[in-house]
């Protein structure tokens, strides 16, 4: 993405005496599209004599909503997971019970390979859901 310094049309483009380079201030957000799966991104100034560039912040979105989120701690042959659904009402009981997720899939990659235990337990009562050994 081409972002010239000087004569830009609609923006402000002065030249700092100090330096005597141009500086134009864009102030906008800028989005580029990333197909599903792992990248690594990186931004760069692509022109062999260009200048630098200051950026405000890198915001990454996924385009559609995402309801659950989910944290986990392991060690050992444990494993601690917690999935949260963004629409719960536990801060806001005006708010209506959300609907159940469904079809979500989670990876959980570091853990060691076979059969496992796997309780799942209501993190509000404290109490086990169902739980039974899984592969």
């Amino acid at each position: 993405m081409d972002l010239p310094a000087q004569d830009v049309p609609g923006k402000s483009s002065v030249l700092d005496p100090t330096y005597k380079l141009w500086v134009c201030e864009y102030n906008e957000a800028f989005a580029i599209a990333v197909p599903a799966g792992r990248h690594e991104i990186q931004v760069a100034n692509a022109a062999s004599n260009g200048s630098w560039i200051q950026v405000k912040g890198y915001r990454l979105i996924r385009p559609e909503p995402v309801s659950l989120r989910a944290l986990g701690l392991t060690g050992g042959s444990a494993v601690a997971l917690w999935v949260h659904n963004r629409e719960s009402m536990w801060y806001d009981w005006s708010r209506p019970t959300p609907p159940p997720v469904t079809g979500a899939q989670l990876v959980i990659r570091g853990v060691p390979q076979g059969r496992m235990h796997v309780e799942w337990l209501d993190t509000w009562t404290g109490r086990r859901i169902r739980g039974g050994p899984s592969s």
